[in-house]
């Protein structure tokens, strides 16, 4: 009789510690990392669909009792869940029927509510979350890692091993999106790969140029939409250039150009003869443009005068003529002051 206690109470110490070290084991949700091109502020936004996510008991009180407790998954700084399509949750439980009865669920853009009822702790018990769609809210910042974690109900449903606010339930992640853009940077602006699409490009202001005069272009980068660098962008290109007019002769280029990350590292002079106020277009022949910022070309120094067609006059009658400063390439030099004989 001493032994049969002894043995039961054995197994209940037993049973205590295994309930005690126990911990549920979660399955995090796959297919988490997604295009910037798929943001809320994309072109085409679009929602993805996260594989599974599966929370198992490890012992049979992983899941402490509570009724009409309150599971809520939270979305991460920086995503949004779909609060258009509902989640479908479904608890299981082994042997035989479970011990958690889903009542009902809820989706916002920050949360996703899971309103249980766990009657008992005599089963090992699995929750699975499917169809939880979600999007990034900002396409400008890929790289960045960030987990679903879990937020405090009311009343909360306790999960061993879980911790509110850390457990991690999906990392997600944006990937650079599709090139979109070659982008053209002058002397004087700098580009920058920021955090968000408005603070990403160029910026700081265009140094002017003069005709006939040799400058290099500060660079050209492969982007998506957002500004973001497509680094695998790489190896040598054949670019062409559209926007700035021919003067006497055409503008020169340096169509021959080498990517590495998706950033120039050849030295792109470049010559335009046309004083005018223009913009340059770049492209590899798949991908063309956007338009540069605007850029000033001043006329060179004077090199000739010209008249104006003075037609046909009467003897003895004065009549004006107009004589206009030329540079080399026709542009007027309307830096010339004086008098000329």
């Amino acid at each position: 009789m001493k032994k049969i206690t002894l043995i039961s109470l054995f197994f209940a110490i037993f049973l205590m510690f295994q309930q005690s070290f126990a911990a549920v084991t979660i399955t995090t949700a796959s297919n988490t990392s997604i295009s910037a091109d798929k943001a809320s502020n994309a072109t085409s936004p679009a929602y993805t669909t996260l594989g599974n996510i599966v929370i198992k008991e490890g012992a049979n009180a992983d899941f402490s009792v509570v009724t009409n407790g309150q599971l809520i998954l939270t979305a991460p700084s920086g995503w949004i869940f779909n609060s258009a399509v509902t989640p479908t949750i479904t608890a299981q439980g082994g042997p035989g029927t479970t011990n958690i009865t889903v009542n009902s669920t809820g989706i916002t853009s920050s949360a996703l509510t899971i309103n249980i009822t766990v009657s008992n702790t005599n089963k090992t018990d699995t929750i699975t979350i499917s169809g939880l769609q979600v999007q990034a809210s900002e396409g400008g910042n890929p790289g960045v890692s960030v987990n679903i974690t879990k937020t405090a109900g009311s009343p909360d449903v306790v999960i061993a091993g879980v911790t509110n606010g850390t457990t991690n339930f999906g990392t997600l992640s944006q990937t650079v999106g599709t090139m979109s853009k070659l982008v053209v940077t002058f002397p004087g602006q700098t580009f920058t790969d920021a955090s968000t699409s408005a603070a990403s490009g160029n910026s700081g202001t265009v140094t002017n140029q003069t005709s006939s005069t040799s400058f290099n272009i500060t660079s050209l980068t492969a982007t998506d939409q957002f500004f973001n660098v497509v680094t695998s962008y790489s190896g040598a290109k054949t670019i062409s250039y559209s926007g700035p007019s021919n003067a006497t002769t055409s503008p020169s280029y340096t169509t021959s150009v080498s990517f590495t990350n998706g950033i120039s590292t050849t030295t792109l002079a470049t010559t335009l003869k046309k004083a005018e106020t223009t913009t340059i277009t770049a492209s590899d022949g798949s991908i063309t443009g956007p338009a540069s910022s605007n850029l000033t070309v001043n006329p060179e120094s004077i090199s000739s005068f010209s008249f104006s067609n003075i037609g046909t006059q009467t003897d003895g009658t004065a009549f004006n003529i107009t004589i206009t400063a030329k540079d080399a390439e026709g542009n007027t030099a309307t830096g010339f002051t004086g008098t000329a004989d």
